[in-house]
């Protein structure tokens, strides 16, 4: 059956009045899947778009993810170091306020050995 051309048409016979009937409902429901189509290509661009502004999104907040996760580990970097000289800087003083309680101490004896 070929639709591209209609064929010769008698509408005094009732099969062609059908074939007429039918033609112009297939016309109707190829309108209806064209326009359906347009509409779904349309929405298709649109998630594309929208896809395309998500991936961009995406790739900046990677990029802040890794620029505040180097900041990040620079601050804990500074942190541990901070800790760090503390801990030694409070040993320094330790064994500073030992040395000195050992002179006092050795100075007390020798106060008391004079004494006696």
């Amino acid at each position: 059956l070929d639709l591209s051309r209609p064929p010769e048409i008698d509408m005094h016979r009732p099969q062609d009045t059908a074939l007429v009937g039918i033609h112009g409902r297939m016309e109707q429901l190829a309108a209806a899947m064209e326009i359906r189509l347009q509409a779904h290509e349309a929405a298709m661009e649109a998630v594309r778009g929208e896809l395309a502004a998500e991936r961009k999104r995406g790739d900046a907040l990677e990029e802040a993810l890794g620029s505040t996760a180097a900041r990040l580990r620079h601050a804990l970097d500074e942190a541990v170091n901070a800790r760090r000289a503390a801990a030694e800087q409070a040993e320094a003083e330790e064994t500073a306020w030992r040395a000195a309680a050992d002179e006092r101490a050795g100075l007390r004896a020798d106060i008391e050995a004079v004494r006696a």
